[in-house]
């Protein structure tokens, strides 16, 4: 099956992951090099077809890019949305606990029961926690900081007073010869 003129979904690839589960279109394919060539976000790549998939549909015919770049892992978190068949779970959230290959859908735990439903990527959302500032734990003040300096010094002073009585750390000095 040829896919120029498709939109393809690009699966994969190791040495440019950046463009994995990203949507483009298929423009050409080179017989010499079994490649074909990709059209994406303004660049042309040349892929194997092993890594290129027709790109996953919505209703209107459009391919979903948001849908096509969700590649989740396991404890994921996740919100569902637009399901037909369980409405009672859209807008719940729930944790991603496999990917199921043969039907191409996630192994979701409902959040707040033991309840596992498998969905398809177009019905997830990505829940990402919000950034929380950089921890510092209290005891690192500007007065312990100066204390931690203070006793810092102490050592080392003491270090060095030590090393210049015995210069070879309390290694019995051989007689001299």
């Amino acid at each position: 099956m040829s896919l120029i003129g498709q939109k393809v979904l690009v699966t994969g690839l190791v040495t440019r992951p950046d463009l994995n589960y990203q949507v483009g279109q298929a423009s050409s394919f080179d017989e010499e090099k079994g490649r074909y060539t990709v059209e994406m976000a303004g660049e042309q790549v040349s892929l194997r077809p092993a890594n290129l998939q027709k790109a996953p549909f919505r209703a209107g015919g459009e391919a979903s890019l948001a849908d096509s770049k969700l590649h989740l892992e396991p404890h994921s978190k996740v919100r569902m949305r637009e399901l037909s068949g369980r409405v009672d779970l859209n807008g719940l959230g729930g944790t991603i606990l496999c990917w199921d290959e043969v039907k191409q859908r996630y192994g979701v735990q409902v959040e707040g029961t033991l309840e596992t439903v498998m969905l398809r990527p177009v019905n997830l959302e990505e829940v990402r926690a919000p950034r929380a500032e950089k921890w510092s734990p209290e005891w690192r003040s500007a007065e312990a900081d100066a204390h931690i300096e203070a006793k810092e010094r102490e050592m080392m002073e003491l270090e060095i007073a030590q090393g210049l009585k015995n210069p070879f750390g309390g290694l019995p000095i051989p007689p001299s010869t």
